[in-house]
């Protein structure tokens, strides 16, 4: 892509702080209007409904594929993404043109924005009691998958000591 190229002479040709972040800002716009354009264009299935054998002419669908427009899968993906955010968000695509965020933080954000609260415990009372608990454990696992955190709300050792899990036991816990 032409942003692409470029944010990446601005970087190699050291123009200054304002020409990088301009570029990529050029940048980030060029991939949410191809999110936009991806996201309303018809999905190539291939020939209808018997793979990627040859077929008659007719049987084929037409729509180019993401290798015909030059695309990968991943700056699809990006892309999408980034027209979504847009959509929902634009300040925080403000935040990624300005390079105060990345695209990953923002999706990340939004990701634990949407994690609701722990269900609450079951009123029943069983005679077999298995705890996978919500706990914090400090883990500080790589970028890609990340802590625990990211995934769902975590109970700090106080509120999981606070739990009624005797009340749920059909006979007595010795505690």
């Amino acid at each position: 892509m032409l942003a692409e190229v470029r944010d990446a002479y601005a970087r190699k040709a050291q123009l200054g702080e304002d020409a990088i972040t301009y570029a990529h800002a050029i940048k980030i716009d060029a991939e949410v209007l191809l999110g936009g354009f991806l996201k309303e264009t018809e999905k190539n299935t291939g020939a209808k409904g018997v793979g990627p054998i040859a077929v008659p002419d007719g049987y084929r669908n037409e729509t180019p594929t993401l290798e015909e427009l030059g695309v990968t899968k991943k700056l699809s993906a990006e892309a999408q993404a980034l027209h979504t955010i847009a959509e929902e968000q634009p300040e925080q695509v403000e935040a990624i043109k300005e390079r105060k965020k990345s695209v990953t933080q923002v999706r990340r954000e939004a990701k634990r924005a949407s994690v609701s609260e722990a269900a609450a415990l079951p009123s029943e009372k069983y005679r077999v009691l298995y705890a996978d608990p919500l706990w914090e454990y400090g883990d500080k696992l790589t970028e890609a998958y990340g802590p625990a955190q990211f995934h769902y709300p975590l109970m700090s050792r106080s509120e999981l000591c606070a739990l009624d899990v005797c009340g749920m036991a059909k006979t007595e816990i010795p505690v």
